[in-house]
């Protein structure tokens, strides 16, 4: 006995329709990640703790802390990153025409602060970035001010493809 039809065959207009709203689907639902613990120093600076993400948000939730006695501050800075590849070769570069950052600083010895910040990384890309990006991960620094240079420790969060 023959199967009826219903024009899903390969090639068929309602299949390719059904295939690429299927993979527009996947584009934007990468799963979430579960929270994820971070330590960091640098000379002066001290940050931890945990990130997690659902689709293109990030939620940080952290805490920075100036462990030197010498009237500077210590501070960390979240900048979302995105991944574009040129001609084969990968290059990572900040979202946003001027390269969003989100800072925060702590003064005077032993001094904490704490606080959850939450980054939609597609709110954060202008129009070329929507077009360029194909994987994003965040860049998390601890980082000690100076007069004459920023002491700074770095971490990075595994690459999600977009």
């Amino acid at each position: 006995m023959k199967m009826p039809t219903i024009g899903l065959r390969a090639g068929s207009r309602l299949f390719g329709a059904v295939a690429a709203s299927s993979a527009a689907m996947f584009v934007f639902a990468t799963p979430a990640q579960a929270a994820t613990g971070f330590s960091t120093y640098a000379t002066g600076a001290h940050g931890w703790g945990t990130y997690s993400r659902s689709y293109q948000t990030y939620t940080v939730d952290y805490l920075i802390k100036d462990t030197l006695k010498d009237g500077d501050c210590a501070y960390i800075a979240i900048r979302p990153q995105i991944r574009e590849t040129i001609f084969g070769i990968d290059n990572w570069n900040s979202v946003g025409t001027w390269g969003y950052e989100y800072q925060d600083k702590v003064c005077g010895y032993l001094n904490i602060d704490a606080k959850v910040v939450r980054i939609n990384v597609w709110d954060k890309m202008n129009s070329f970035d929507h077009l360029r990006a194909n994987a994003m991960r965040l860049y998390i620094r601890v980082c000690r001010a100076d007069a004459w240079a920023d002491t700074c420790s770095g971490f990075v969060t595994p690459v999600v493809s977009l």
